[in-house]
């Protein structure tokens, strides 16, 4: 392989109108891609210094190409048209008056090598192929076709094999022991790691090591011949060697060749036994398959039950004792038995979530007379007639009540009474004098009253309505709702439907609109009018001429605000200060008093015209008696103003 630079390992350098980097090749045999500093113009004074054998630039002072000589130790020019003989420059473009050189655009996109000893460059396709992959960790490069290459993995354990001189290093990385060089599938001798290396016909091999090593076992035990065979056991006597045979003659069904004597025995034809079973009382078991002939012993499995089930398993969770008319009841985590009563009519009460009880007082066990009821002797309950208590009822209606005995409330005169609470009355209770209706009407009617009676009102009602919630009716006999908004008014929709209006801000009103719904709207300021809207208030004053608002100043100086005036009471000398921004028609006004006097100051790009007169940009003027005053109006947005009435007489600057 060529001995090879890429583009990218060329070394870095600053590019100026002096200094370039020129790609080339040495000189030496053989070749090699270097990078060499290569001055491309210079002056004869500014010639590099100090030169090296070669280099090539061109003299701005001579006009010329010229190189240095190594040899002679001087500059040599290049006469024109000179052709460079086995050039061996690299150049971006084909170049007339280098024609030996080569042109990088003439070759295709990829890492240069140079091929021959006279340092002409092509590309190598295995490098480029290579420069276009992209590795990462545990990757290594193979070969898909010809000068073509592509990455696989290569694990860390694939390394450690790589990395082994042989074989034998190799088997020792894997593990493997001797056994990993014979030939498995032929067991001859040479093939058989042997501690001896030799073994003995018909003996049996027995490992040597863990490492596939065998060794001689010696004759295995019973070699020889059968000497005696037991009736019965379906064996047949004869030699037993490596071409023997050992016959079996049958046998009865459901038999087996087996010792079941439980000690040292001839193995004898034994029929199969049973496996057998005995049920308990609440306890089955079925046996599948063929019990008969189950087993080599005869088994009985015996049957029984102990514990007690569980409630989730459908039992008592307890061991009980029966008590005759006694009652089975659950506690909270087993079943239980209430035990029976001699005393006949007790019933069964309820423990309130604890054990029943049975009652202390008996009850009748027949109901007795139609029209019987339960009375108590203060020990029992018996049956007895309700006219034998002394019922006070005659009439049907009445209603049985009492005051300081039992009493009569005889039945209401007219239909539609109801029953009332009456502290008034002997029994506190009374019918009531307006009567309400005996059926209940459409859905959503209330109940009302004509003055005598409760009626059932026309209209209908929701069956609720939400908090704050206007009631009004929005179609015949039917009462809707309206939700109220957050600081808004009840207005009417031009069809005359209640709404609300939006919510309303400092200082809003409603507004009326021809055949439309009325608007939350504020107030809007025309000219020379200021609206300052407040929390339930609306102020309105002029901000024309002649509305300014006064202030005393009292200090030496002071900015002034659009449509304001200033009465100057300071002693020494008070500046005003226009501000930078005033809109056509605001309005400034000072009036002198203290003894100092004022100046009102512009700002830059301001000035203001008196009569003929004006101020410079950023001038000002400036009273020359106490009393002096001036009132100025802008009439240029920010920029120019003029004096609409003055005092006395006034310094322009």
């Amino acid at each position: 392989m060529v001995n090879t630079k890429k583009f990218s390992e060329f070394a870095a350098g600053s590019l100026t109108t002096t200094t370039k980097k020129m790609a080339g090749i040495s000189n030496t045999a053989g070749g090699e891609n270097i990078i060499m500093d290569f001055t491309v113009e210079w002056t004869t004074a500014g010639r590099p210094s100090p030169p090296y054998d070669g280099l090539l630039g061109y003299n701005t002072d001579l006009k010329q190409y010229e190189y240095y000589d190594g040899s002679s130790l001087s500059w040599v020019q290049l006469a024109d048209n000179a052709v460079f003989v086995n050039a061996k420059f690299i150049v971006q473009q084909p170049n007339a008056s280098l024609p030996a050189a080569q042109a990088l655009s003439a070759l295709s996109t990829g890492i240069l090598k140079s091929t021959t000893t006279t340092g002409v460059l092509s590309i190598s396709a295995p490098l480029t192929s290579i420069d276009g992959l992209t590795t990462s960790a545990d990757l290594m490069l193979y070969t898909t076709a010809s000068n073509v290459y592509a990455t696989t993995s290569l694990t860390a354990f694939a390394r450690t094999l790589l990395d082994d001189a042989n074989a034998a290093a190799m088997r020792t990385t894997l593990g493997l022991g001797q056994a990993a060089v014979k030939n498995v599938t032929d067991n001859t001798k040479a093939n058989v790691a042997s501690v001896t290396g030799a073994f003995t016909i018909n003996n049996v091999l027995l490992a040597a090591d863990a490492n596939g090593t065998v060794k001689d076992g010696g004759s295995p035990a019973g070699m020889g011949t059968v000497l005696e065979v037991d009736t019965g056991t379906g064996l047949t006597g004869g030699p037993i060697t490596t071409t023997g045979t050992i016959s079996f003659a049958t046998i009865a069904a459901n038999s087996i060749w087996v010792n079941n004597t439980g000690g040292a025995a001839v193995p004898a034809v034994n029929a199969l036994a049973a496996l057998t079973k005995a049920d308990d009382t609440n306890v089955t078991l079925t046996l599948g398959g063929t019990p008969a002939t189950a087993l080599i012993n005869a088994v009985s499995l015996t049957l029984g039950w102990t514990g007690q089930l569980a409630l989730t398993r459908g039992g008592t969770n307890a061991s009980l004792v029966a008590s005759n008319g006694g009652i089975v009841y659950s506690t909270a985590t087993a079943m239980a038995i209430l035990s029976g009563t001699a005393t006949a009519g007790q019933i069964l009460q309820s423990g309130s979530s604890a054990a029943p009880t049975w009652s202390t007082a008996t009850y009748p066990a027949t109901a007795g007379t139609s029209g019987n009821i339960l009375t108590s002797d203060g020990t029992n309950w018996t049956s007895v007639s309700a006219a034998g208590v002394g019922s006070p009822l005659t009439t049907k209606g009445d209603l049985y009540t009492f005051s300081t005995v039992n009493a009569r409330l005889a039945v209401g005169s007219t239909n539609g009474q109801i029953l009332q609470v009456n502290s008034g009355a002997a029994t506190g209770l009374a019918w009531s004098t307006a009567t309400f209706p005996v059926t209940a009407t459409g859905t959503g009617t209330i109940l009302r009253a004509d003055g005598t009676n409760w009626l059932a009102s026309t209209s209908t009602f929701a069956d609720t309505y939400g908090a704050s919630t206007i009631l009004y009716s929005n179609g015949a006999n039917t009462i809707t709702g309206l939700a109220t908004a957050n600081s808004s008014v009840l207005v009417t929709t031009s069809a005359g439907v209640p709404v609300q209006s939006g919510t309303m801000t400092n200082g809003q009103l409603i507004v009326g609109s021809t055949g439309a719904t009325p608007v939350v709207a504020s107030l809007t300021a025309g000219t020379g009018i200021a609206i300052t809207p407040g929390a339930g208030s609306i102020s309105i004053a002029s901000t024309g001429v002649g509305s300014l608002v006064w202030n005393d100043v009292s200090g030496t100086s002071q900015a002034a605000a659009v449509n304001n005036g200033y009465i100057i009471s300071n002693a020494g000398l008070t500046t005003v200060t226009i501000p930078a921004t005033a809109a056509v028609g605001s309005v400034f006004a000072i009036a002198g008093k203290g003894a100092g006097g004022w100046v009102l100051q512009m700002n830059t790009g301001q000035v203001c015209h008196l009569n003929s007169s004006a101020t410079s940009s950023a001038g000002s003027l400036a009273s020359t008696n106490q009393w002096n005053a001036v009132q100025i109006v802008c009439v240029t947005a920010n920029t120019t103003f003029t004096v609409m009435n003055s005092s006395g007489s006034l310094t322009v600057a």
